[in-house]
């Protein structure tokens, strides 16, 4: 993927080149985590309102990250769209 930006003439800066470099290790931790800890507490929390509060966690956590990674990759691609509207 990073030659296709390089080939574009586009320069991965930041939060995209982590993205590029990490995603095959940082993916798994992030969904599989997320997915463990919401079946894990479903054993060891008894209380209601901790459970589903862990669970709106989880999963506010998996939504504000999937929407950084999502605007972290397009990002490249809309500099280059600026770039050839000028």
């Amino acid at each position: 993927y990073i030659n296709m930006y390089k080939s574009m003439g586009v320069e991965l800066l930041g939060p995209s080149w982590f993205v590029m470099q990490n995603y095959y290790w940082s993916y798994p931790i992030l969904f599989a985590g997320a997915a463990a800890l919401v079946i894990a507490k479903q054993f060891f929390v008894r209380q209601k309102w901790i459970s589903l509060t862990i669970t709106l966690a989880a999963v506010v956590v998996v939504d504000v990250v999937s929407s950084g990674i999502v605007r972290a990759l397009y990002r490249p691609l809309l500099d280059y769209m600026e770039k050839l509207n000028k």
